[in-house]
């Protein structure tokens, strides 16, 4: 177990209450069972993200021995998680001596979901997946909803996707501006170019009008990794 800081101030910005907003899933109550019914569904990269209320601390707890294929980001991932529940939902986040705010998620860190090949079966039954508690997944999820009906997308937890999710929330939801991520690379007052997104006007590639939608190049925007797709095409 390891203990999760948030790394930012304390905050008493958010709701009273737990509520989940009219788009987002619906998420059924679930017992520690259906936490623990989670865990033997994957190989890795899942984790326990606990509340434990009596001593008004965050835990996380791996599935497996060790860390390795990627599973260090939980440590930024969980920070950030607690930070945001804190700040959002500080009368369910708060101590209790008899330990009756507990609380417990699945997180899982994984570029996919490290799950066992039997669970991808449907005769299976997909290990039983409909009992599984939410998993909070950092990273890209099954197309077919099926196979983890409980999985929630987050953000990826490299840049820009997780970071300007955290400054965004840091900075009073928003009014902080833009993340620096999603500006421009060049800096207007001096020219440099730096962390950010190529956008043709503003780098000077092309002339305004209604021309700049004509010119740009036609090209794909790949969600996610990048070394499993690439050495399938290229494999030398």
């Amino acid at each position: 177990p390891v203990v999760v800081g948030t790394d930012h101030e304390e905050t008493t910005v958010g709701s009273p209450e737990m509520t989940i907003p009219p788009t987002g899933p619906t998420v059924a109550p679930y017992a520690l069972s259906n936490a623990l019914a989670t865990v033997r569904a994957f190989r890795y990269t899942l984790f326990f993200f606990v509340y434990d209320s009596r001593s008004d601390e965050f835990v996380i707890v791996h599935n497996a021995p060790g860390c390795d294929h990627g599973c260090h980001r939980i440590y930024r991932l969980a920070s950030v998680t607690a930070f945001a529940l804190r700040n959002m939902f500080p009368h369910r986040i708060q101590r209790s001596d008899r330990g009756e705010n507990d609380f417990v998620v699945m997180m899982s860190c994984g570029d996919a979901p490290r799950i066992y090949a039997r669970c991808l079966n449907p005769e299976t039954r997909h290990c039983g997946s409909k009992a599984f508690a939410p998993i909070l997944q950092f990273g890209s999820v099954f197309v077919d909803a099926d196979i983890l009906p409980s999985m929630i997308a987050m953000p990826l937890p490299v840049r820009p996707h997780l970071p300007c999710f955290d400054e965004w929330q840091t900075h009073n939801f928003g009014e902080g501006g833009v993340c620096r991520d999603l500006r421009p690379k060049v800096d207007f007052e001096d020219l440099a170019v730096r962390t950010g997104l190529v956008f043709g006007r503003e780098l000077g590639m092309l002339r305004d009008g209604e021309a700049y939608w004509d010119d740009l190049v036609p090209q794909i925007v790949w969600r996610g990794t990048d070394f499993i797709f690439l050495t399938t095409m290229f494999p030398h």
